[in-house]
């Protein structure tokens, strides 16, 4: 009897021992599993990162409209209004902008030399389109971010095919780069040579208001498309995914 009664106090206490053990295991896991939870909470708690973008109370996804052109609307390319399409065409738009400044450089030197120009008119070919962006930021901001911003965007990127074609009409139109004329060292004689030549410049005037047109409308383009792209996209995709969009 002794025996039998010691036999099941020693199985009292393994079962004792085993269910604190398990107690422990079971205590040491939903640790770990609060743990692995509450971290990434209290980190978007404290970065305050919503799961989704909140867009503006006042916006309305409505207003975007289907994809055309005004009332021309085909169903067959309702397949391009995607934010993924919106993000390659500001891709192309904005890369034809940022090629035109290299040779909008290029074009004012060529300027300046060619029709001698003074320092004013070097100053407005030179500064109009900063200008211009500064005048125009905060209309197409206040006014851009309120009304259809995609349409604005399209807006934007007319103008910019605009302002290529003001750059363009001077080398059209008009002979800017002057081939040099050979002339004879050689005096004959009874012959006058004409030391100066005329100093009016035909159509200088034209062209470089042409050129300050051209960089008045890129200014406008450039701070239309840049600014509203960026808040369109990002109001459109997923907040974690937002910079790899942008």
């Amino acid at each position: 009897m002794a025996q039998d009664k010691k036999k099941q106090k020693d199985a009292v206490k393994q079962a004792q021992v085993v269910d604190k053990d398990e107690h422990q295991k079971t205590k040491e896991s939903k640790k770990i599993q609060t743990f692995l939870i509450t971290v990434p909470a209290a980190k978007k708690k404290f970065a305050d990162i919503p799961d989704k973008t909140k867009s503006d109370p006042n916006y309305c996804d409505t207003s975007e409209g289907p994809f055309g052109f005004g009332p021309l609307v085909f169903s067959c390319l309702q397949r391009f209004n995607t934010i993924e399409f919106f993000l390659i065409s500001c891709f192309i738009v904005i890369l034809a902008h940022g090629m035109m400044f290299a040779l909008i450089d290029m074009s004012l030197k060529l300027f300046e030399t060619q029709f001698q120009a003074t320092n004013l008119e070097t100053f407005l070919m030179d500064f109009s389109d900063y200008f211009t962006s500064f005048l125009v930021s905060i209309f197409v901001a206040h006014f851009g971010g309120r009304g259809n911003r995609a349409k604005w965007v399209a807006a934007g990127s007319i103008v910019t095919a605009l302002s290529a074609i003001a750059f363009f009409l001077p080398f059209f139109y008009y002979e800017i780069i002057k081939l040099a004329k050979v002339k004879d060292d050689l005096c004959d004689e009874g012959k006058i040579p004409k030391v100066c030549g005329t100093s009016v410049i035909p159509n200088k005037s034209i062209c470089i208001s042409l050129f300050i047109i051209g960089q008045c409308l890129h200014g406008v383009a450039g701070i239309t498309v840049q600014l509203l792209s960026i808040t369109y996209i990002f109001d459109h995709v997923p907040t974690f995914s937002s910079g790899l969009y942008l």
